[in-house]
């Protein structure tokens, strides 16, 4: 009882820790069916991106679908974000992901 106690305390720190996650220079990639449509979207820029049925927003530092076609419309129930959890519209095949482009390197080899 204790260990599964343990375990949710764990797993409510590590969802915490990854909601406030901040990036140093925020841009968001908007996604449909796949394509990449919009890459390096500054969050600190406001701006909307409309795209068959959806309707994607930056505001004041996050991004997030405010209008979908779709029956349920989770998407719009996540709200605004600013970490590394995506939004998605699965019936329109639309996702938003945040990205961090502190520079235009990869990775390193050697």
């Amino acid at each position: 009882m204790i260990v599964i106690f343990a375990l949710a305390i764990i797993a409510m720190a590590a969802q915490i820790w990854i909601n406030n996650l901040k990036f140093e220079n925020p841009v968001a990639q908007i996604y449909q069916n796949g394509e990449l449509l919009h890459n390096k979207v500054p969050l600190l820029q406001n701006q909307d991106f409309p795209l068959n049925g959806n309707l994607v927003q930056v505001r004041n530092g996050k991004i997030g679908i405010t209008e979908a076609s779709c029956p349920d419309k989770i998407c719009v129930k996540t709200g605004f974000v600013n970490g590394v959890i995506p939004v998605i519209c699965l019936p329109n095949r639309v996702e938003v992901r945040i990205a961090n482009h502190k520079s235009d390197i990869d990775g390193i080899t050697g």
